[in-house]
């Protein structure tokens, strides 16, 4: 991969445990690359490595479910 396709690279954080989310995001990341659209999907469910990684500035999207146990938390620590 050259430098010019990773700088166009999105990067994604989903926050969730359930799998049909997972295999729908999965399916819509697929779909995307397939159209040129070069994007990477990290799946946490650890809540100490979602603050983590959300604090990373090669983050574009952070995809929370609201089903997710502790997703109150995880929301406004994010957004602290």
């Amino acid at each position: 991969m050259n430098s010019l396709n990773y700088m166009n690279t999105k990067r994604i954080i989903a926050v969730t445990n359930d799998e049909e989310i997972i295999s729908f995001i999965k399916i819509k990341a697929l779909t995307l690359t397939k159209l040129n659209h070069q994007v990477t999907v990290d799946f946490i469910s650890n809540p100490e490595e979602i603050l983590s990684r959300a604090s990373d500035s090669n983050t574009d999207m952070i995809i929370v479910d609201l089903g997710f146990t502790e997703c109150k938390n995880i929301i406004s620590d994010i957004r602290k």
